[in-house]
């Protein structure tokens, strides 16, 4: 068979045949060498039917409680050894809680991570998420466990069913996930740029950490600048990168009076085209003191990915037009 019929499947094929997320193969790919597409004349990457086989070889080894890292290289018959049933029925006692985890619904996903919060247990909840975005992609872990988890945290510690110990082990474990990820993503040169960050003020950084990763994953080129940040930092960060948006996180607490000024003097002296996508824990008796326009509060990750959909391509209303609606 010549390289030509070999190297026939496209990325969107390899995501379907392998039930791995695009993010998880070029990140194997990049980070790890665990395959290596030729590239058409297009830029785009082609795999071959052994590239297929043995992404779907190093899921299943992955799933069964092995590193990516340590495997990632091993030849095809070596990846078929270990995903043989006798060895892995040998291997049970190792890892005996671990089968069932390929299986994991999202909501499981989410179970067993708050799970992992209450038990002060870093690695298992690092595990879980980890598990969890090569099953099920990272857009769906973002949403739908990282998203609804952080919001459960701020919830239970606000009302003093956990220790405020809980929220920061989980945060750290978030941060380095979300980390790691980022890296691992292939944003092009070319792509719009968006600012992310948390006004003065603010210190908690997880929302805004992985709005950062959404809006990549969308493929913008987002710059992340950390917490609390002064508003003359955040305009001058905007135009130096061109940015199209900015994206703050709040919550509003400790120190309400001055994030509130924060947001109205970014407001006042940013580039009137340029609008700024606010999500996180806020009462709408906080909203309504800074609402006008230029300002769009953002209820979900996903409303994120949509408002900045709109505003890439171009659909997205100015501020004079929104105050003339």
């Amino acid at each position: 068979m010549n390289m030509k019929n070999r190297l026939r499947n496209p990325m969107a094929v390899v995501t379907r045949k392998t039930g791995l997320s695009a993010h998880v193969i070029r990140a194997w790919e990049k980070r790890y060498g665990a395959v290596s597409p030729v590239r058409t004349q297009g830029n785009h990457r082609m795999y071959s039917d052994e590239d297929v086989e043995r992404l779907i070889l190093l899921k299943r080894v992955v799933a069964s409680g092995r590193s990516i890292g340590r495997i990632a290289r091993l030849s095809t018959h070596e990846l078929s050894e270990l995903v043989n049933p006798a060895i892995d029925r040998d291997a049970g006692t190792r890892r005996s809680s671990e089968h069932a985890a390929p299986d994991m619904s999202v909501h499981d996903c989410l179970e067993a991570c708050a799970d992992a919060v209450d038990r002060l247990d870093p690695a298992s909840l690092a595990d879980t998420l980890h598990r969890c975005s090569i099953n099920h992609g990272h857009i769906r872990v973002i949403e739908e466990v990282i998203d609804p988890l952080m919001s459960d945290i701020g919830n239970r510690w606000s009302s003093g069913r956990i220790r405020v110990l809980h929220e920061h082990m989980a945060s750290a474990v978030i941060r380095t996930f979300l980390g790691n990820l980022m890296g691992s993503l292939d944003v092009s040169d070319s792509a719009p740029q968006v600012v992310s960050t948390t006004p003065a003020g603010e210190r908690h950084e997880i929302g805004a950490i992985t709005a950062t990763v959404a809006a990549a994953i969308e493929g913008w080129k987002a710059l992340y600048l950390g917490p609390n940040l002064p508003a003359e930092e955040i305009i001058r960060a905007s135009d130096l990168s061109h940015a199209l948006a900015v994206i703050l996180s709040v919550t509003m607490a400790p120190e309400q009076g001055r994030i509130l000024s924060e947001i109205r003097k970014l407001r006042t002296y940013l580039k009137a085209d340029v609008p700024v996508l606010i999500g996180g824990r806020i009462t709408d008796r906080q909203r309504k003191l800074i609402e006008q326009p230029g300002i769009i509060w953002i209820e979900s990750i996903e409303e994120l990915r949509q408002k900045l959909h709109l505003i890439q391509s171009g659909r997205f209303p100015s501020m004079n037009e929104e105050s003339t609606q």
